[in-house]
């Protein structure tokens, strides 16, 4: 038996690794931290775990730290082992480092096993390699189920789950055993079982869309490739021209320009509409797009919780999908497979929204309505990846410990159907609405609560709030107490 404060962490990839860091820095007193993850390695997750050296990480190396004051953390780690020097091509013409998802998915790793090692607060933080399965609050304590059968009764109990895994469109269900249907996007192995002039239909257009085509080019596919999404949007590219101002510190500026500028009363439409004219206003000669653009991004998670519900739906209908395609920026590196790809004629987009499929011969018959022409259209593949991208809303989720946190009552999705529903400093919401003083989330799953949840700097915003909530008398400022050395 301990006398040490439990926090059980459930989940061990970005957020749950960088979650257990800043606890043993900030903590006061020697806490016993235990991360649930079934994987072996903590510090990885999905995303971070890719072995594909064209999968790379879509934002600078230098947003891409645990520590906001070492930014450049990650970068001096890669040059000190070596990872740099295995990978030119990472710096690109703008002199940013895109690197590759494997390299920071090991520099977590080293990170979060340095501090299991020793840590300012002295706490133990322990790898416990099973799932999940359910969370359940009492007054005083959490009891957090495994797999195993095992409880482990917690102080406080902090989801750092990340996205769900990709589901199937139900318009494909018909056709989710055949072979030429690839569900998991992630699992890029599987693709060497496509034939380098099969014809590859992608659903979806974003960074996995791109990604998945990247890593096809890679192994030598030569076929033509459609990404059909219902908007048709690709991501945008890169800032061809350096930010002068760190996003570490935009990220914890509670007052953003944007909102100095016209007022914190913004509506959506009016939100919509000074940000197209702020971009109309830009010389391209010296600036560009982004600039305003990640002004508005700066501001979001203000001004989401400020719309009232009727103003979220219509933003998530008519806004959130050409907003994405903005804000979610392919690495250069990836930008210049895809444009390659389109400029050979052998990636296409397509704009339209699925019917349904079913096989035909060795084959597979798709059926969409075309955004573009209004009807039907056909189309004859050999193999369908799916690229839509995680499952967002717990609720729908295959994961037994979200399908119990909902059923349970303990938790609900967020209005906008984006995550967990949590409260503004990352506690979660019950059924009825009563907030969970003991379980907290943090990262992706937060994201129907703050709009901006996914990228590494609001991960650790998220994060250093949930710990000024979860420990007494916590080191609260946003630095970095302990990079590594």
């Amino acid at each position: 038996m301990t006398d040490r404060r439990v926090v059980v962490i459930v989940g061990g990839g970005f957020s749950g690794a960088a979650c257990a860091i800043h606890l043993s820095q900030r903590s006061q007193e020697p806490l016993d931290i235990r991360i649930v993850e079934p994987s072996a390695a903590l510090g990885m997750g999905i995303a971070h775990a890719a072995v594909d050296p064209d999968l790379r990480l879509n934002g600078p190396a230098h947003i891409h730290s645990p520590y906001p004051d070492a930014p450049g953390d990650f970068a001096d780690w890669m040059a000190r082992t070596g990872e740099a020097a295995l990978d030119p091509q990472a710096t690109a013409a703008s002199g940013l480092v895109f690197a590759r998802r494997g390299a920071f998915g090991r520099y977590m790793a080293a990170e979060v096993a340095r501090h299991a090692r020793s840590n300012p607060s002295g706490s133990a933080i322990d790898h416990v390699q099973q799932q999940a399965l359910r969370a359940s609050p009492g007054a005083a304590h959490v009891e957090v189920g495994l797999h195993g059968g095992q409880r482990i009764r917690a102080d406080h109990c902090i989801l750092a789950l990340g996205w769900n895994a990709v589901g199937t469109p139900r318009e494909l269900s018909a056709i989710s055993d055949h072979p030429g249907w690839f569900g998991n996007p992630w699992a890029t192995h599987r693709f060497d079982a496509i034939g380098s002039g099969a014809s590859v239909l992608l659903i979806g257009s974003g960074l996995t869309a791109s990604d998945t085509f990247a890593v096809l080019a890679a192994k030598g596919h030569q076929g033509p490739v459609l990404a059909l999404s219902r908007r048709g949007l690709r991501p945008a590219s890169q800032n061809p021209h350096r930010s002068t101002r760190s996003m570490w510190e935009r990220v914890f500026e509670q007052d953003p320009p944007l909102l100095r500028e016209a007022g914190h009363a913004l509506s959506m439409r009016q939100t919509v509409a000074l940000l197209r004219r702020k971009i109309a206003e830009v010389d391209e000669a010296t600036s560009s797009w982004h600039v305003p653009f990640d002004e508005f991004r700066d501001a979001a998670w203000i001004l989401w919780n400020q719309w009232s519900p009727a103003e979220q739906r219509q933003y998530q209908r008519h806004v959130k999908s050409w907003y994405d395609s903005f804000r979610f920026r392919n690495p250069p590196q990836t930008e210049a497979i895809a444009r390659a790809g389109v400029e050979r004629g052998q990636l296409g987009f397509a704009a339209g929204r699925l019917r349904g499929a079913h096989r035909r011969g060795h084959g597979l018959h798709v059926s969409y309505a075309s955004r573009e022409r209004g009807e039907c259209q056909t189309l004859h593949v050999d193999a369908i990846i799916n690229c839509t991208g995680p499952q967002p809303r717990p609720s729908a989720s295959q994961n037994p410990f979200w399908q119990a946190l909902i059923a349970d009552g303990v938790g609900r999705d967020a209005p906008g159907g984006a995550g967990i529903d949590v409260d503004m400093g990352g506690r979660l919401l019950d059924a009825h609405g009563r907030v969970h003083d003991r379980l907290f989330a943090i990262g992706p799953p937060t994201n129907g609560r703050f709009a901006e949840a996914i990228a590494v700097p609001y991960i650790v915003r998220g994060i250093l709030d949930v710990a000024r909530h979860a420990l007494p008398h916590a080191h609260s400022e946003p630095t970095v107490l302990q990079g590594s050395t």
